[in-house]
Order: C-alpha cells, then sequence, then structure tokens
C-alpha cells in the first residue's frame, strides 16, 4: 500500500472507523475548520476487562505533508459545540497522533505517538499502560485489515473502469 492508501484511511475516510477500529464504539467528524483541520468526537471502548469504562474525546485534528511524509496531528479541545456528556468521562489528549513515510525497502513506517490522560487517578499505571499496549496493537492491526480492504476496493473500481 502506499502512503496515500494510509493517508486516506486515518484521515480522509475517519467517519467509517467505528466499523474497523474495534477501539472506538462512536465517532463523529464534529466540524470541519478547513481542508486541513477539523473537530472530531469519539468514545473509546471499555478497557483492562472492563476496570477503565469508556471515555470520551473531544479532538483538533491536523494533517500536513511534508515531502513525502505525512502527519496527522491531535490535541484535545473545550468547545461548545460538543460539551461534555454526562455518559462518560472526557479523557484528554494531549499532542499525539501519526507520522508515515516510505522507507528504502518500498514499504510504509508508521510511528503512532499516543498521549492519553483518561483520567483515572486510583488506577495503577501499570495496569492503564498495560490496557493501552492492548489497544494500540488491537489498533495496528485492525488498521492493517482496513488498509487491505481498501486497496481490494480500488483494485475492483480500477476493474470495473477498465
Amino acid at each position: 500500500f502506499t502512503i496515500c492508501d494510509l493517508y486516506d484511511v486515518l484521515y480522509r475516510q475517519i467517519s467509517g472507523a467505528v466499523s474497523w477500529n474495534k477501539g472506538i464504539v462512536e465517532l463523529e467528524e464534529v466540524e470541519r475548520l478547513n481542508s486541513r483541520m477539523d473537530i472530531i468526537y469519539s468514545v473509546g471502548v471499555d478497557g483492562a476487562g472492563g476496570l477503565i469504562k469508556s471515555r470520551e474525546f473531544l479532538t483538533l485534528r491536523y494533517w500536513a505533508k511534508e515531502r513525502d511524509m505525512y502527519f496527522i496531528v491531535n490535541r484535545d479541545i473545550d468547545d461548545p459545540i460538543k460539551p461534555v456528556s454526562k455518559a462518560y468521562v472526557r479523557g484528554c489528549n494531549g499532542p499525539c497522533g501519526y507520522v508515515f513515510f516510505p522507507d528504502l525497502d518500498g514499504s510504509v513506517k508508521l510511528t503512532y505517538v499516543v498521549n492519553c490522560d483518561l483520567k483515572l487517578p486510583f488506577v495503577p499505571a501499570k495496569v492503564i499502560n498495560s490496557s493501552m499496549i492492548e489497544v494500540i496493537q488491537d489498533f495496528h492491526l485492525s488498521l492493517r485489515k482496513r488498509v487491505d480492504e481498501h486497496l481490494e476496493l480500488k483494485r475492483r473500481k480500477n476493474t470495473i473502469g477498465s
């Protein structure tokens, strides 16, 4: 797959992430601010066997391209457009996101930076970190599967159009 395929799945097709990302139960593009920036509302799944309950996030997303590298960066925001829900604790995402670029062997390298405060003052960091590792591993497996599906859809569309 190409960098553009990964960008399509991670940024342009974000509204479909609930169907492939096992870590998300709800996702909504709240507002598109311009062609490179939007506000996303998401709710994550319970973690650590139910010890960590679902959290909601309101995130400002921005993407940029420098030479052959793409960046998708996120940061939590407070905005009256989507007030804190009574159903969930609002987690905080510090600066985080993705960097992806072509490797010398032709593959695409993806770096995923996570900076998340789940607002769990009484849960040991070891439990939170173990849960986050599991979430990230599940995300990467799900992302790979989704990119493969994206490529298959592109292939079928090109075959039909030929």
